[in-house]
């Protein structure tokens, strides 16, 4: 077995000497087609998350959430929200409402009546992240201001704050 000596610039080779294939050339593969176009935004979208059932998107973008048809195509309601670009949205796993997070603002909407339920306050940042937890009692967001914090979700409560991360949660 010789050792092969390789020189910047030379292409990769195999540690075999027997085998002197040259590299292949990626597969060439067909451009991706677009299953929907959604023209309904005046801003650029910033976040989606679909509900359990998938049959709802909803959509953040500036001072809105829209919330489409599964396939993207149909509007089929509207959420005004304050604070500039909505960054975060996740519905709670029923698919009743939809929780959603922008400047300082972290809302939770009853999807079925466009209004908000519950605020949570406390962010002093974007809200980058929202999750809720499978048995839909606790919701846990991150934001630009270097936290996770942790809420009831029934309640409203701040449960817990992870701080001093030393830079933005996404």
């Amino acid at each position: 077995c010789s050792l092969l000596r390789a020189e910047p610039g030379d292409p990769p080779r195999s540690r075999s000497a027997g085998n002197r294939a040259r590299p292949r050339a990626p597969a060439r593969r067909a451009p991706v087609a677009p299953q929907a176009v959604c023209s309904h935004f005046s801003e650029w979208v910033e976040c989606v998350a679909f509900s359990a059932d998938r049959k709802t998107l909803a959509a953040g973008s500036y001072g809105v959430v829209k919330l489409l048809d599964g396939a993207g195509t149909e509007e089929r309601g509207s959420l005004p929200v304050k604070g500039g670009f909505v960054k975060a949205v996740t519905f709670t796993p029923d698919g009743r409402f939809l929780v959603t997070g922008g400047y300082q603002s972290l809302e939770l909407w009853d999807v079925s009546q466009s209004r908000v339920v519950r605020a949570f306050a406390g962010h002093r940042g974007y809200v980058t992240a929202v999750v809720c937890t499978p048995d839909q009692k606790t919701l846990i967001s991150a934001a630009d201001d270097e936290t996770v914090r942790i809420w009831d979700l029934e309640s409203g409560k701040l449960q817990h704050t992870v701080s001093d991360l030393g830079q933005p949660a996404l």
